[in-house]
């Protein structure tokens, strides 16, 4: 799927291409307190750096971010731990929260 379709079907996102030697080879979605990553291969495409910034974006404005993960994507529900999201609801796709850290 071209980047432009896959952009079109995330109507009213953020659509963030992560570019390697000119190809577009992930992205990052967001809209509202949402963040999803794809990747069109499997690799490390998307930079620790990157996903804070965008993380920082989001809890700096809602200061929640949500995402959600496929029950069978071990990978996934690996990499959004690794993160600091908290598993927050089950089911087919489980709902993981990051909270802005509260200052005392």
């Amino acid at each position: 799927m071209s980047f432009d379709r896959f952009a079109a079907a995330f109507d009213g996102w953020r659509v963030i291409p992560v570019e390697r030697d000119g190809e577009i080879v992930a992205t990052i979605m967001t809209r509202g307190d949402e963040i999803h990553c794809a990747t069109k291969t499997p690799g490390k495409w998307i930079t620790r750096k990157l996903i804070r910034e965008v993380l920082g974006e989001i809890l700096d404005t809602h200061g929640i971010c949500t995402t959600l993960v496929m029950a069978d994507n071990a990978a996934g529900h690996a990499f959004v731990q690794r993160l600091g999201f908290t598993r927050t609801r089950g089911g087919e796709m489980v709902r993981y929260e990051l909270r802005k850290p509260r200052h005392v």
